[in-house]
C-alpha cells in the first residue's frame, strides 16, 4: 500500500500506479467507475441505436404524412358530383396543349383539404394513350 500522495494501488491488480492515471498500465483497468461506462464497448452501439432509432421514427413518420392516403373516397363517391368540365386547346414554347377545364361540387359534410384531379387522355377508338401522374396531368387545389 501506498502511504505517499504521487501514487496509489490500482484495486484490479494492486499494482503501484500515479496518483492521476485515469487506466492501469499493468493490467488496463479504469480507475473510476464514470471512465469504466464511458469506455465500455457496449457505449457506442447504444449510442448509434438511440440515433439509428430516432432517425428511423423521424422516417416512418414523414413516409406516413408523406403517403397518407387520406379519407376512405368510396363511401363519399356519390356525394361528390362533377358538374361540367371541357376541353381548351393552346400553344405553348414546348407544343401544342391541352387543358381540361371542369366544375366540382361537394355535396358531403367533410371539408376536404385538398383534391386531385386525374385525367385520362384517350384516342378516337377510347384506347387510353395517357394517364401519367405527371404535374401536367393533375392540379392540387385549396378546399
Amino acid at each position: 500500500m501506498n502511504i505517499d500522495d504521487t501514487s496509489k494501488d490500482c484495486p484490479m491488480c494492486c499494482m503501484s500506479i500515479p496518483a492521476t492515471a485515469r487506466k492501469c498500465p499493468y493490467c488496463l483497468q479504469w480507475q473510476t467507475k464514470f471512465e469504466k461506462l464511458t469506455h465500455h464497448p457496449v457505449v457506442p452501439v447504444v449510442v448509434v441505436g438511440v440515433l439509428i432509432g430516432i432517425y428511423g421514427l423521424t422516417f416512418a413518420a414523414v413516409m406516413r404524412d408523406t403517403f397518407d392516403r387520406g379519407e376512405p373516397f368510396a363511401e363519399y363517391v356519390g356525394q361528390i358530383e362533377v358538374l361540367s368540365s371541357r376541353v381548351e386547346f393552346g400553344d405553348a414554347e414546348g407544343g401544342p396543349t391541352v387543358a381540361v377545364i371542369g366544375r366540382v361540387r361537394n355535396g358531403s359534410d367533410v371539408d376536404w383539404k385538398d383534391f386531385v384531379f386525374h385525367v385520362e387522355f384517350q384516342d378516337a377508338g377510347g384506347k387510353l394513350t395517357d394517364a401519367s401522374q405527371e404535374v401536367g396531368y393533375y392540379e392540387v387545389l385549396p378546399a
